[in-house]
């Protein structure tokens, strides 16, 4: 390999001056393309991880999040509509629970472009949950301020709470 050195070095050595400054310019050019191309590169891959996080990580974790908050809002009205049989809680619950739709929805969007098949399976089961929390919170305020108020604590201790628990604990997860 040194022979091949030496030879290169004599070549260069004895060509004209012209030749060995295009053999240094054309050195440098070749050397500042191939910087620019691996910078482009990783600029690109960046832009793409980027992106993911911007498009997809994040409205799912914002969704997400809201998710929780529409949980406890609509407990929280419901708790308030049981205590004090006011109408207004009604509302509440009822702006709570479309709040908890439009960011199910988001996630339902997200979940196309998911590439974690056990997210998608635990947002399919999540929905599952949703409907019986809100059949479960529907029987609640039914119940509330009639002859039966009683059973509709216990079913509100005994099938709401423990389903609004299993919704944020697997929200959590997904975050």
């Amino acid at each position: 390999m040194s022979h091949f050195i030496k030879h290169y070095l004599q070549l260069f050595h004895n060509s004209p001056v012209k030749q060995k400054l295009t053999l240094g310019f054309g050195t440098i050019v070749l050397s500042m393309t191939l910087l620019i191309t691996f910078i482009e590169f990783n600029l690109f891959s960046q832009d793409k991880s980027q992106d993911q996080v911007i498009e997809l990580r994040m409205p799912t974790q914002t969704a997400g999040l809201s998710l929780v908050n529409g949980i406890n809002n609509s407990l929280a009205a419901l708790r308030g509509y049981m205590i004090l049989g006011d109408d207004k809680f009604k509302q509440q619950r009822i702006a709570a629970w479309h709040d908890i739709d439009t960011n199910l929805s988001v996630m339902e969007k997200m979940s196309e472009n998911w590439t974690v098949d056990e997210n998608i399976q635990k947002l399919n089961q999540l929905k599952l949950i949703f409907s019986e929390f809100r059949l479960a919170q529907q029987r609640v305020e039914a119940i509330s301020h009639s002859n039966d108020e009683q059973p509709a604590l216990k079913i509100l201790l005994t099938e709401a709470a423990p389903r609004a628990e299993k919704i944020v604990q697997a929200i959590t997860a997904m975050i």
